[in-house]
């Protein structure tokens, strides 16, 4: 938001749009964050926030491929 929001935002006349998304972990992978920034000088810095342990995240799923078969285990 230092970066790309804030000077957005303080430019009332054009009443711009700054869009921030959490990605869910990427498929295939056993990454148990949300994601979001691509680490690339002029976009984002890479944010990982912990889906588990965390104040106010909360596991309501998991589904896995296992032997070609979705497994979908609910908390």
């Amino acid at each position: 938001m230092d970066k790309l929001g804030y000077s957005k935002f303080a430019d009332t006349s054009k009443k711009p749009i700054v869009n921030f998304q959490l990605l869910p972990p990427s498929n295939g992978t056993n990454q148990n964050y949300a994601r979001h920034g691509n680490g690339k000088q002029n976009g984002f810095e890479k944010l990982q926030i912990p889906l588990e342990n965390t104040t106010g995240a909360e596991l309501i799923f998991k589904a896995e491929i296992v032997n070609n078969e979705v497994i979908i285990s609910e908390f």
